[in-house]
C-alpha cells in the first residue's frame, strides 16, 4: 500500500461499516524491524532547522528570484508551475512485478509501459521512492554505522526513473527513505542521514524533471502506533519512538536537503492527516493520506495514536453524495484551520483494495471511493492536488528480491490498483481520468435516463427493532426494478441488492443490514431525509412501463417521475408487492414539435455554464438554452423547424479547475409533420343561394399556418371542364379566390397544398349548386345540398377579407340547340 511498504507501515484503511479498522503490520522477523524502515537519523535541534528555513525562506522573498522555468513552486495554496498553477494529479507507483525492490533491479521496459499508462488515465504527477535497505545494501541492518550511502547503480535507477518518467510528460514526487528504524531516530545519530543526504541530493538539486522531496512516507505510523497485532509500529517499544524524535528527524532532514538543493520542494507522506501539522514549519506543502483514518491525538500527546475514523463519509457516498463530500470537506478543513499559514495540500494514497475477505473489497466501492475523495478535492474544496494508491496491482512474488511480506502479499495489498495485472481498467481508472483531465466529457441523447422515486412517509429502523443502531431515515424496501415495453416485455432488469446494480443507484439506496429479505434473494432499503430515490441508467429504446417490487413498514404513497417529470404513483404496503407506472409515450420528432435533449457530464460539476444550441447545417449554430448543470446533468427542450438531420450540441463554460468543453454533435432525425387544409364557399351578397351572374368566394386555411405556402385550386364545372389556379398563403395560412357564376348547376372546388421539405401535403374539397337566373334563391330545394361549410376557421367569409388572390371564372357559353 504505501510506497515506504518496505517495512509494513500500520495505517488506516477504508472498512465497511462493522468490519474493524485494519492496520498493516511488519513483515519482517527480528522484533527491531516490526517497525517501517524509514527515515534516517537526527542530530540537529529541530529549533536550528527551523531557524535555517526561516533564513532561507526570508533570502528568497528579499532577493525577489523569481522560480526557475520548470520547477514546481508554492504560491499560497496553490503549487504553480512556470507561472500557472499546477494540480498535481497522478498515481503513487511501484512496477507491477517489482514492488518493493531495489530501483536498480526495476524492469525499465516495463516501467515506460507503466508510466505511458499513467499519463494515459491523466497523470502529471507519479510518487515513488525507494527502501533504505536496498540502496545501502545492507538488507538485514548488520552495519548501520558503516554501510548508509547509495550504492551507486541505485542512484544511477533514480536518474533512469526520471528520465522515463520525464519521456511521458510527468513530474516525480520522491520519497527519500531513512536510516535504520530505532538507531536512526536518535538524534544523535543523524549524522548519518545527514552524510547519506550529502552523497546524494545534489545530484539532482535543481532538477526539472523531479516536482518534490518527500522526506519519509509513513513514519508517523512506524513510530506512533503500538506493535502488532493492534497497530504496526514502535511505539512503546522502542524508547525513541516518540513524536518529538520524529519531528526532530524530518525537520533536520528539511534543512539539510534545503542547503543542498533550495529550489525543489519539500513536503512529508504521513499516514494521518494531524500529523501533517507538526511538520508545517519546514515543509512546503501537506501530502497526508487520505484513506480514511486520523490520530489527532497526537497533536497534544506524545501517543500512542488513536484513530478517529472518518471512513463512513465513502459510504455514504453512494446514498448521499452532497452529504458524504460535506464530511469528507469538513475533515480538510479541520486541517486548513490548524494552519499557521496557508499552504498547499496534495492526498496521496488515496483509494480502496478490490479484494478482500469480504464483498465489501470490491470495485464498486473502489469506484465510490475515488468518486467521494475526487470530487471532495476538486470539485469542492479546489486543493493542490491527488495521488492515489496505486497505478497496478501487483504480482507476487516479485521477479527481483525482496525483504518485504516474507508471509506473501495479502490479496487486499494486491488489489489497489485501478489497473489489474493484466494492465485492465477497473471503474475507478475512468474515475481517475475524468478527475484528472483538462476538460469534462459532455454526452447528449434523447431517450430518458433519470427515474426518482419520491415517498410519503420514512422511518428509523431502529425505533421498530430493539437493540438496533440502525438510525438510516429509510422509506421502502426494494427487491428489483424492471424496464418492460408496451407487451410488458421485460428490456432491462436491476436487481438492487446485486453488485452489477449499484452503479446505477445515484441516490438513496442502501444495503440491506437487517433480518428482513426473507422472500428476497437480493433487495435494498431507499430512502433518506428527503424521501428520496435515484437510479440513473440509460432507458432500453421502447420502454413503455416502470415495474418495481417493494415493501414498506407501512403503507405510503409513492411518486415516481421520468426526468424530472411526474410519470405516475403508486402505493407500498407491508408484504412484498408489484407496482407499475407508465412511462409517458413520445412519437416520433416532426416538425413544429419539440424534443427533450438530455445532457451528461462526466463529472458532478454544479457550476459553470451550458449552452445549448441546435444547427441544421452542422455551420450556423443557434442557442437555444442556458443554464447551470446539476451534478453534471442538465436537460433541454428543443424546438425543431426543419425535416431532416437536426444537430444539438453543448458548450460548457468552464469552472474551477476545469476548462470549456463541447459535446459531439446529436444527430436528430426529424419528420414531415402533417397538415390539414379545410376549403368553405360562401356568397359576398349573403344568403343562402348562389344564382347565375353571382360571385362566390372560395377562402380556406393551412394548418400550421406559415407564410408563403403554394396552394393550387381546381375548379370542376358542371360541364366537367376544370380551371386552375394557384395562390400562396397569409402568414396564418390563409387563402381565398373569388369566382363569378356564369353557368347553373354542380360546381366543385378542390384546393391542393402538395407538401414541402418539411410539411406533408393536404387538400380539401367543397361543392355548391349554382342556380338558373329564373330561379329564385330561396326556392331552390338543392341549397341543402351543398357541403357543411367546412370549418375554416373564424373569419373565412367575412366581409372585407383580405384578399390573397381573385380569380375570375369566364365560361364561353354553348349555344342551345333549337328544336
Amino acid at each position: 500500500m504505501a510506497l515506504g511498504r518496505h517495512c509494513g507501515p500500520s495505517r488506516c484503511t477504508v472498512v465497511p461499516p462493522g468490519v474493524e479498522i485494519m492496520w498493516y503490520r511488519a513483515q519482517r522477523a527480528p522484533a527491531f524491524l516490526m517497525v517501517c524502515v524509514v527515515c534516517a537519523l537526527v542530530v540537529a535541534s529541530a529549533t536550528l532547522c527551523l531557524c535555517a528555513l526561516g533564513r532561507s525562506t526570508q533570502a528568497l522573498a528579499v532577493s525577489g528570484a523569481a522560480p526557475k522555468p520548470g520547477l514546481v513552486y508554492v504560491e499560497g495554496e496553490r503549487l504553480m508551475l512556470d507561472g500557472s498553477p499546477f494540480v498535481m494529479k497522478g498515481y503513487c507507483y511501484l512496477p507491477r512485478d517489482y514492488a518493493w525492490t531495489a530501483l536498480c533491479d526495476w524492469d525499465w521496459d516495463e516501467v515506460d509501459r507503466e508510466l505511458a499508462l499513467a499519463r494515459e488515465y491523466g497523470a502529471n504527477t507519479i510518487r515513488t521512492g525507494y527502501d533504505y535497505t536496498y540502496t545501502t545494501g545492507d538488507l538485514y541492518f548488520e552495519h548501520p554505522f558503516t554501510k548508509y550511502k547509495f550504492t551507486p547503480e541505485n542512484l544511477d535507477a533514480i536518474d533512469k526513473l526520471l528520465t522515463v518518467a520525464d519521456k511521458h510528460g510527468l513530474k516525480v514526487v520522491l520519497y527519500i527513505g531513512g536510516g535504520p528504524p530505532g538507531i536512526g531516530w536518535d538524534p544523535a545519530n543523524y549524522w548519518i542521514t545527514e552524510k547519506r543526504l550529502q552523497a546524494m541530493i545534489p545530484r539532482f538539486a535543481g532538477d526539472p524533471r523531479l516536482a518534490a522531496w518527500d522526506l519519509c512516507t509513513d513514519l508517523d505510523g512506524a513510530m506512533l502506533q503500538p506493535p502488532a497485532p493492534t497497530g504496526g509500529g514502535a511505539y512503546g517499544v522502542d524508547p525513541a519512538a516518540t513524536r518529538d524524535n520524529m519531528v526532530t528527524l524530518l525537520s533536520n532532514m528539511a534543512s539539510t536537503i534545503k542547503s543542498l538543493d533550495p529550489d525543489h520542494l519539500i513536503t512529508v507522506g504521513f499516514c494521518w492527516l494531524s500529523s501533517s501539522l507538526l511538520t508545517q514549519d519546514f515543509t512546503d506543502f501537506l501530502m497526508p493520506q487520505f484513506l480514511g483514518g486520523d490520530a489527532p491525538n497526537i497533536l497534544v500527546s506524545e501517543g500512542p495514536a488513536q484513530m478517529e475514523p472518518y471512513n463512513e463519509a465513502f459510504w455514504e457516498y453512494a446514498n448521499d453524495p452532497e452529504k458524504a463530500v460535506d464530511m469528507l470537506a469538513s475533515k480538510l478543513l479541520s486541517l486548513k484551520e490548524g494552519l499557521r499559514r496557508p499552504m498547499p495540500i496534495v492526498l496521496a494514497e488515496y483509494g480502496f483494495s478490490t479484494r478482500g475477505p469480504n464483498e465489501f473489497y470490491s470495485e464498486a466501492m473502489q469506484k465510490t471511493v475515488y468518486e467521494a475523495v475526487l470530487e471532495t478535492a476538486f470539485l469542492r474544496l479546489e486543493i493542490a492536488g491527488a495521488l492515489n494508491w496505486a497505478l497496478t496491482d501487483f504480482n507476487w512474488p516479485p521477479k527481483a528480491k525482496t525483504i518485504s511480506w516474507p508471509e506473501g502479499l495479502t490479496d487486499i495489498e494486491a488489489s489497489f490498483g485501478i489497473l489489474d495485472v493484466n494492465y485492465q481498467p477497473k471503474p475507478a481508472a475512468e474515475v481517475a481520468r475524468a478527475y484528472y483531465a483538462d476538460s469534462p466529457e459532455i454526452e447528449l441523447s434523447t431517450g430518458h435516463r433519470r427515474l426518482d422515486f419520491f415517498f410519503g412517509k420514512s422511518f428509523i429502523p431502529a425505533e421498530d427493532n430493539p437493540g438496533s443502531d440502525d438510525r438510516r431515515e429509510l422509506c421502502a424496501a426494494f427487491d428489483w426494478i424492471e424496464f418492460q415495453d408496451s407487451a410488458g416485455k421485460t428490456l432491462l432488469r436491476l436487481d438492487v441488492g446485486a453488485a452489477e446494480a449499484r452503479p446505477y443507484l445515484k441516490r438513496g439506496f442502501y444495503p440491506d443490514e437487517g433480518p428482513w429479505g426473507d422472500e428476497a434473494e437480493n433487495f435494498a432499503w431507499a430512502g433518506n431525509a428527503q424521501k428520496q430515490a435515484t437510479v440513473d441508467v440509460s432507458f432500453p429504446e421502447g420502454t413503455a412501463a416502470i415495474v418495481f417490487r417493494a415493501t414498506a413498514n407501512f403503507k405510503q404513497r409513492v411518486e415516481v417521475r421520468v426526468d424530472g417529470e411526474t410519470a405516475g404513483t403508486d402505493y407500498i404496503n407491508t408484504g412484498w408487492h408489484r407496482c407499475q407506472v407508465a412511462v409517458p409515450a413520445s412519437g416520433p420528432p416532426r416538425v413544429g414539435g419539440s424534443c427533450q435533449v438530455q445532457g451528461v457530464m462526466n463529472l458532478p460539476l454544479s457550476k459553470g455554464v451550458v449552452t445549448v444550441q441546435s444547427s441544421y447545417d452542422g455551420n450556423k449554430w443557434t442557442d437555444v438554452a442556458r443554464m447551470t448543470p446539476e451534478r453534471g446533468r442538465f436537460t433541454a427542450k428543443v424546438n425543431l423547424a426543419h425535416a431532416g438531420r437536426a444537430l444539438v450540441r453543448a458548450t460548457w463554460s468552464g469552472a474551477g479547475y476545469y476548462g470549456p468543453a463541447d459535446s459531439k454533435p446529436l444527430e436528430i432525425q426529424v419528420e414531415r409533420a402533417p397538415t390539414e387544409l379545410k376549403l368553405a364557399v360562401t356568397s359576398p351578397a349573403g344568403g343562402g343561394g348562389f344564382p347565375v351572374g353571382g360571385q362566390v368566394i372560395l377562402a380556406g386555411i393551412v394548418t400550421p399556418g406559415r407564410v408563403d405556402l403554394p396552394v393550387s385550386l381546381a375548379v370542376t364545372q358542371p360541364d366537367g371542364s376544370t380551371l386552375t389556379h394557384a395562390a400562396k398563403t397569409t402568414a396564418e395560412g390563409r387563402f381565398e379566390f373569388a369566382l363569378n357564376l356564369d353557368s347553373p348547376g354542380l360546381w366543385t372546388a378542390q384546393a391542393t397544398f402538395a407538401g414541402d421539405n418539411d410539411y406533408l401535403g393536404s387538400q380539401a374539397t367543397c361543392s355548391f349548386l349554382v342556380a338558373a337566373a329564373e330561379t329564385g334563391q330561396e326556392e331552390n330545394p338543392l341549397v341543402a345540398l351543398v357541403p357543411i361549410w367546412a370549418a375554416v376557421g373564424g373569419g373565412v367569409a367575412a366581409a372585407g377579407m383580405a384578399t390573397a388572390a381573385v380569380l375570375l371564372l369566364r365560361r364561353r357559353k354553348h349555344q342551345q340547340q333549337q328544336p
